[in-house]
């Protein structure tokens, strides 16, 4: 996956080093059938397929909203579900 769509360095290198992890991710489980995809291979009952939506939903999105737009408002919902 390439994105042209920006002259900006910085947008440019986050978005490469995105698409290298996306593919590191994605090789990992590629040729997993759906029933490999979706059995627990953790003690905590993880599948693979659990941990691509993990990084896809929360992760990215945290760090695009928190870190990229600064909305604080994400790093305090985060940091008050680590205290509790």
């Amino acid at each position: 996956m390439t994105h042209t769509t920006s002259s900006c360095p910085e947008l440019q290198a986050l978005l490469k080093s995105l698409d290298a992890q996306r593919s590191h991710i994605l090789d990992m489980v590629d040729g997993l059938d759906a029933k490999d995809l979706r059995r627990p291979v953790l003690p905590s009952g993880w599948s693979c397929l659990g941990l691509v939506q993990h990084l896809a939903l929360d992760v990215e999105r945290f760090w695009f909203r928190a870190v990229m737009t600064g909305d604080t408002s994400v790093i305090d919902g985060r940091r008050r579900l680590v205290l509790t």
